[in-house]
C-alpha cells in the first residue's frame, strides 16, 4: 500500500513538472513572438519617420513618399486624430498607384513615360503642400514616439 501511494505521489510530481515545463516553454515562445512583433512595429514606425523626414529635406520625391508611407501606415496603428489628417496621402496614393514603376516603367515607350511623368508632376503639384504638412506631423509624432520607445526597446 505504501509503495502504491509513493508511486502515485511521484507520478503526480512528474506530471506537475511536465505540465509546468510545457507551460513555461509556451510562455517563453509567446514572449519571443511578442518581442519580434514589437521589433517589426518599431522598424516600420522608424521607416515612416525617416521617409517623412527625408521628404521634408527634399531627398525623396512626393510621389515616392506617398507610395511608401501609405503602405507602411497600413501596417501599424496610428492614432485616429493623426490618421484622419493623412487623407492627402491616401487620396494621392489612389491617383498615382496605377502608374508603372521599375521594370514596367522601363517597358513603356518614351511617349507613354512622358505622359505618365506629366500626369505625376501635375498630381504632385496639386498635393505638394498637403503632403509636406502630413510629413511634418508624422515626423514630429514618430520622433517623440520612437524616442520614448528607445528607452524600453
Amino acid at each position: 500500500m505504501f509503495w502504491k501511494i509513493l508511486l502515485l505521489i511521484l507520478i503526480n510530481i512528474g506530471l506537475g513538472f511536465f505540465i509546468w515545463r510545457h507551460f513555461r516553454k509556451g510562455k517563453l515562445q509567446k514572449e519571443l513572438i511578442d518581442k519580434q512583433v514589437n521589433d517589426r512595429i518599431f522598424h516600420i514606425e522608424d521607416s515612416i519617420f525617416e521617409i517623412s523626414r527625408a521628404t521634408l529635406q527634399e531627398q525623396v520625391e512626393i510621389s515616392e513618399c506617398v507610395l511608401r508611407l501609405k503602405k507602411l501606415m497600413d501596417l501599424v496603428e496610428i492614432p485616429t486624430s493623426i490618421y484622419e489628417r493623412m487623407e492627402p496621402i491616401r487620396k494621392m496614393y489612389v491617383e498615382i498607384s496605377g502608374f508603372a514603376i521599375l521594370d514596367d516603367r522601363k517597358s513603356l515607350s518614351k511617349q507613354e513615360r512622358f505622359e505618365q511623368d506629366k500626369k505625376r508632376f501635375q498630381i504632385e503639384g496639386q498635393y505638394h503642400q498637403d503632403i509636406l504638412k502630413c510629413c511634418e506631423e508624422l515626423a514630429l509624432f514618430y520622433r517623440h514616439k520612437l524616442k520614448s520607445e528607445e528607452v524600453t526597446h
